[in-house]
């Protein structure tokens, strides 16, 4: 089923419960479509209804308003291409995973390597899954936030910016339908890589065999590069006048900037959001 189906089929809401639920735990936002770009440096707002990012079309690192100082900061990257780091996983507070069992990759019939595998257990409420493979991470340094605080850029008033990217060479995704059960993913990649191959794939085991009430599946490219950008981090100016006089080269960019939360209510079981806080339907709480 397509990104756009499952929005439409319940107004969006299995994809705002799946950020929801990552977020609450990490503070980091899932992509819906990791295999659309990311860049440390836009900047827009998390749309209300369906969790997914709203881009501008800005960039703080070609804007005019802010590219002189952009470019004395450079974003930062680790580990530093084309290295990659191993795997990393985000799970939700009901949902356990097994030890990932990542290469050195295993030859297996058809000319394809094994190079990981993982299980992942949901208990009997929706929980929600987030797996990368050889991944990297990119983020906008400080000093930089630092001279954003000032009014250099005032197109950056009421919006949310990007300052960390984590990007990767296959990824898996998964929102549970809330029933006790239990995946297990296999992550192939094509050896040797051949022009005109695929480049690898995802093998998927259900138990039971339920679907998913969203997921996404990325798999290595025929040239198994970094393609896709799972996650990303918000932070969004505080604007707070009161230290606009009291600046100092001394003053931290948290001063300034503050994680943006989630823009809805208290979620139900569906993603729904409560009538009030006080309700007791969603099951996975704060």
């Amino acid at each position: 089923m397509s990104l756009s189906s499952w929005f439409s089929n319940n107004g969006g809401q299995s994809t705002r419960k799946f950020v929801d639920l990552i977020h609450r735990e990490y503070a980091v936002w899932p992509n819906l479509r990791p295999e659309k770009e990311i860049r440390v440096g836009d900047y827009g707002l998390i749309n209300k209804r369906t969790g997914e990012w709203e881009a501008d079309g800005g960039n703080i690192y070609t804007d005019p308003a802010t590219v002189r100082h952009s470019a004395e900061h450079p974003s930062e990257t680790k580990p530093k291409p084309p290295a990659v780091g191993g795997h990393e996983e985000y799970i939700s507070s009901n949902v356990t995973s097994s030890d990932a069992t990542l290469g050195p990759e295993i030859s297996i019939p058809g000319g394809s390597t094994l190079y990981a595998t993982v299980e992942f257990k949901y208990a009997n409420s929706a929980g929600a899954v987030i797996f990368l493979v050889e991944f990297q991470r990119t983020w906008i340094p400080d000093a930089l936030l630092k001279v954003l605080s000032k009014d250099t850029a005032p197109h950056l008033a009421g919006k949310s910016l990007v300052t960390d990217v984590t990007s990767c060479r296959a990824c898996f995704m998964q929102l549970s339908r809330g029933v006790e059960s239990n995946i297990q993913i296999e992550f192939k990649a094509q050896a040797p890589l051949t022009v005109g191959s695929a480049g690898g794939g995802v093998r998927v085991g259900r138990h039971p065999t339920t679907t998913a009430a969203f997921e996404k599946l990325c798999n290595f490219t025929e040239d198994r590069t970094v393609s896709y950008f799972p996650l990303f981090s918000l932070k969004r100016r505080t604007n707070n006048r009161r230290w606009e006089n009291r600046r100092s080269t001394e003053t931290s960019p948290e001063h300034d900037w503050e994680t943006e939360d989630r823009p809805w209510m208290k979620l139900g079981k569906d993603g729904a959001e409560l009538a009030s806080a006080s309700d007791t339907e969603d099951e996975d709480s704060d």
